[in-house]
C-alpha cells in the first residue's frame, strides 16, 4: 500500500513439483485476461518449487522479491496500459525490475543483468527492429535461437534505467500511470541509444 496503492489484490501461494526456468526456486505471474489491446488483472499467483532445498529465510526473501515484481505488473495492468506489443512488454518488465531494485538495491534479481556488454549491444540492435511487433515476448524473455535466457528482461531494465537516470523526477512507480511509449521509441531511434548497454 505504501509504494503501490490501489485495489485489494488476491495473492495465491502454491507449491509445484515442476522446475522453473533458469533454476529459480520461486516463480510468479500476474494472472489476467485480455480485453482488446489491454489486460485486466485478476490475481497474483506465486509458486515455489518444492524439491529445491532452501532455508526458510531464503525462500521468504524470494517470495517477497517475486511479489514486488508481480504487484508492479498488477498495478501496471490495472492502470489500463497496453501489453500486446514488445515495446509495452519491455516497459512493464523493465519498470517492475526497477521497482524491485529501488526497494532492495543490494540484491538485484538475476534477470536484470543476464547479458554481458557485447550481448547487450548486439541484441539491442536486433530488438530495435521488433518493438512494435506482437508475439515476441517468450522469445525475448525466456530465450530462443540466439536469444539467451532473460535477454529481454536485461534489455528492458537497461532501457528503463537509462530513462530514469535522464529523468530523475520519475521513478518506477510513476511509470505505471505515465508509461511514455513514444519517448522510449524515440530513445531507440536516437543517437543516445548507441550508449545503451554500456
Amino acid at each position: 500500500k505504501k509504494y503501490l496503492p490501489g485495489s485489494t489484490v488476491e495473492v495465491i501461494l502454491e507449491s509445484s513439483n515442476r522446475p522453473f526456468s533458469g533454476g529459480r526456486i520461486v516463480d510468479g505471474r500476474c494472472a489476467f485476461f485480455r480485453k482488446g489491446n489491454y489486460a485486466q488483472p485478476t490475481q497474483i499467483r506465486i509458486r515455489t518449487f518444492s524439491s529445491v532445498r532452501q532455508t526458510t529465510s531464503k525462500l521468504l526473501e524470494e517470495i517477497g522479491r517475486t511479489l514486488r515484481h508481480e504487484m508492479h505488473h498488477y498495478r501496471f495492468f490495472e492502470a489500463g496500459n497496453r501489453v500486446d506489443r514488445l515495446i509495452d512488454q519491455f516497459i512493464y518488465e523493465g519498470a517492475a525490475i526497477a521497482f524491485e531494485i529501488e526497494l532492495d538495491p543490494a540484491n538485484p534479481p538475476p534477470y536484470s543483468n543476464a547479458l554481458n556488454d557485447v550481448e547487450k549491444r548486439k541484441l539491442f540492435a536486433e530488438v530495435s527492429q521488433e518493438l512494435l511487433e506482437t508475439g515476441s515476448y517468450n522469445k525475448w524473455m525466456f530465450g530462443s535461437g540466439n536469444k539467451p535466457m532473460w535477454a529481454g528482461y536485461s534489455l528492458a531494465y537497461e532501457m528503463i534505467k537509462s530513462y530514469l537516470i535522464r529523468n530523475p523526477e520519475i521513478n518506477s512507480t510513476n511509470l505505471i500511470r505515465h508509461a511514455p511509449v513514444d519517448k522510449f521509441l524515440d530513445f531507440f531511434k536516437s543517437k543516445e541509444s548507441s550508449n545503451f548497454a554500456g
